[in-house]
């Protein structure tokens, strides 16, 4: 799934949507963030109990405090569907330009909206 978001809203960051891999073991939920050539890389790494899930980026926001918000949908496999039960990882590159950033260091957190209750995970830099 690739895609770049634009928006009018002043604090809305453009990125674009580099890969989407699902993988099983060797990875750590979480952000990791590195700079490459005047791109910012932000990899999100999600974790779920089956393989049915799909996770989306919906927009990237700038907050009050200058930290990134990430927005995440999520749709779990269909009701009654049958799925391996093995956990899951679904990792997710982003690209944005820094000089659509403010200042360094940045700091991103996501906020996933799934069936179940939204959620705010911690913060990672």
């Amino acid at each position: 799934m690739k895609g770049v978001l634009e928006s009018t809203d002043k604090n809305a960051v453009p990125f674009e949507v580099k890969s989407v891999e699902q993988v099983y073991s060797g990875v750590n939920e979480g952000i990791t963030i590195k700079e490459v050539n005047g791109k910012v890389i932000v990899t999100i790494v999600e974790m779920y109990p089956t393989p049915g899930y799909t996770t989306n980026v919906d927009k990237i926001f700038r907050d009050s405090t200058g930290e990134y918000e990430i927005y995440l949908s999520e749709k779990s496999p269909k009701q009654g569907s049958i799925q391996l039960q093995v956990i899951t990882y679904k990792v997710i590159d982003l690209e944005i330009d820094a000089t659509n950033l403010g200042e360094k260091p940045y700091t991103f957190k996501t906020v996933r909206h799934s069936i179940f209750t939204p959620s705010i995970n911690q913060l990672y830099k």
